[in-house]
């Protein structure tokens, strides 16, 4: 392979031409967009260079590499590109044949980067428009310099771009998402949609005038028959955006984010609410008062301010002592949330089912569960299990020791050891010979293939027996000290966090529970046991035993 490409470098800077080689050849086609004019010149850069490899009497027709409606400027997000890059590797052939620069690349970095890496597979590039050989020494510089101007050209063009956006904007034309509830598009400029438009009106009533939260009024909606398509309620992230657009108020409002270049990509980053440009906009039609909009948005700031002073640290982090372990039987996926009751002037600390809102079937909706239920259950366990199961333990220390040192892995991982090496052996002499040319390049890679295979299997099965043994140690040492937790937690007042994070898996909330009759699941952590309890409750929750009663049926 390296005497192959010397040869091949020498032959065309010693002045032979490209199209008096016996040569695989690829072509390479790029439009950034998908206007009617980029489409035809995609489709005749294909076209044109297929014939041109068809017609060299020299050349073999390898395939055709291409991206539509894809930026040069990051090699990254072209598909097209990157295979072609990983065929090169894997010498599927010998020759690119390209436009022009700005096809392979409006990126001098990636340009160059790239052109070397295929040299280094032995590829060459051939820039038709430019004349450029990627193997020719003195073409080096040009291709330098016709890289920096298609980054240039690509930069240019982002501007004139953004100039056009921001002279329609003054025009008062309006870019970007066309479905925007409450109005229609009309040539850029909104028109007012009198059948959505109510339902805007609506929300920003019942948002401001009856004081509903953002549950309650799709759960209103839904009731009033209005929904998505799909029949369900509308989402409320969806009526939130509705409150937060100053569109409806008859106002423009932009800057919102900023376009990052990270190098391989761009990516969009939220500007703070300061650095937005809002401004009264004639051309845009308002569907509520400004005085409704403005009293929407100082009721939204009043509820996050005061959610920042109770809630400290959101809810969803694990904070607190069941957090991300209570799922319903009912519904496949559908978990807990935690909420806060409040009765008669006494807090209680519940469990609801995050599918709760889903109207249409209650059926999938499962009970509340309380904090207070589920300690009283843990905590009964606890003392069961210091006696009960204390041979459990002891049985699963005794298997996690034998698989974190077992012989048995040893002496596998020493095999393995041994067989990589001689594969490695064979690698090495395999490419003597063929550097020595006692072998063709077809039977070179047809034998490294299978090595490589087998090497990459050894590696994966070696990865495996580490990540077991690994396992195992860290099992060993939490099961260590299961039983000493055990001891110490039952003596709890109330279990803490740590102690259920400790001793329960999963909690599930059977599909046949109902408010006054409530059946779990509760699986174990370390141990092969679900137990099963039910929670029976009364009316009268000013009762001790009323609230929770736990029968103990368990399996």
């Amino acid at each position: 392979m390296k005497k192959e490409k010397q040869l091949l470098y020498s032959t065309i800077n010693n002045g032979a031409n490209i199209h008096d080689m016996k040569l695989r050849v690829v072509d390479y086609a790029r439009v950034s967009t998908a206007s009617r004019e980029q489409r035809k010149s995609f489709e005749n850069q294909i076209d044109t260079y297929r014939t041109m490899i068809e017609d060299s009497k020299n050349w073999t027709y390898a395939g055709t590499y291409c991206d539509e409606a894809v930026t040069g400027t990051k090699a990254a997000l072209r598909g097209g590109f990157q295979q072609m890059i990983e065929d090169a590797q894997a010498g599927l052939f010998d020759l690119i044949i390209v436009k022009d620069v700005a096809r392979f690349a409006r990126n001098i970095k990636e340009c160059l980067v790239y052109k070397d890496k295929l040299k280094s597979y032995g590829v060459i590039v051939y820039f038709v428009k430019e004349n450029i050989n990627s193997f020719r020494s003195r073409d080096e510089t040009m291709l330098q310099f016709m890289a920096l101007g298609a980054e240039m050209e690509a930069k240019s063009a982002r501007e004139r771009t953004k100039i056009v956006f921001e002279q329609g904007i003054q025009k008062g034309r309006v870019y970007g998402n066309s479905k925007i509830l409450g109005y229609s598009k009309d040539h850029c400029k909104l028109v007012i949609d009198e059948a959505e438009a109510e339902i805007v009106r609506l929300i920003f009533d019942l948002y401001v005038h009856q004081r509903m939260g953002l549950r309650r009024i799709a759960k209103e909606l839904a009731l009033r028959g209005i929904t998505r398509k799909d029949g369900t309620q509308i989402p409320t992230r969806t009526l939130k955006c509705v409150l937060e657009n100053p569109k409806y108020k008859g106002y423009y409002c932009g800057g919102k984010t900023e376009k990052l270049d990270m190098g391989e990509k761009y990516v969009r980053r939220d500007l703070p609410e300061s650095d937005w440009v809002m401004y009264k906009d004639p051309t845009i039609p308002a569907i509520v008062s400004e005085a409704l909009w403005d009293e929407a948005a100082r009721i939204r700031a009043a509820k996050q301010e005061k959610f920042n002073e109770d809630v400290s640290v959101p809810c969803n982090q694990g904070i607190y002592p069941y957090s991300g372990k209570i799922e319903s039987g009912a519904a496949e996926g559908i978990n807990y949330t935690r909420v806060m009751y409040k009765y008669k002037g006494v807090e209680r600390e519940g469990w609801q089912c995050r599918n709760y809102k889903d109207v249409t079937n209650p059926g999938n909706v499962g009970p509340t569960l309380y904090t207070d239920e589920l300690n009283s259950i843990v905590q009964a366990m606890l003392h069961d299990l210091l006696g009960g199961y204390d041979h459990l333990i002891a049985d699963l220390l005794r298997r996690y020791e034998a698989a974190a040192g077992g012989e048995n892995s040893k002496k596998r991982v020493d095999i393995l050891q041994k067989e990589r090496s001689k594969i490695e052996q064979k690698q090495r002499k395999l490419l003597e010979l063929y550097e020595d040319d006692a072998l063709t390049k077809e039977d070179f890679i047809s034998r490294n293939k299978e090595h490589k295979a087998r090497l990459d299997a050894i590696a994966t099965e070696m990865a495996a027996l580490q990540s077991s043994a690994d396992t195992s140690k860290a099992m060993l040492a939490e099961l260590d000290g299961l039983r000493e937790t055990i001891a110490a937690t039952a003596q709890e007042v109330v279990p803490s966090k740590e102690t259920i994070d400790t001793l329960v898996e999963k909690i599930i909330v059977h599909a046949d529970s109902t408010k006054t009759k409530i059946h779990i699941d509760i699986m174990l952590r370390f141990l092969p046991l679900t137990r099963t309890f039910s929670i029976l409750r009364g009316q009268d929750f000013s009762k001790d035993d009323a609230s929770c009663n736990c029968c103990n049926k368990y399996s």
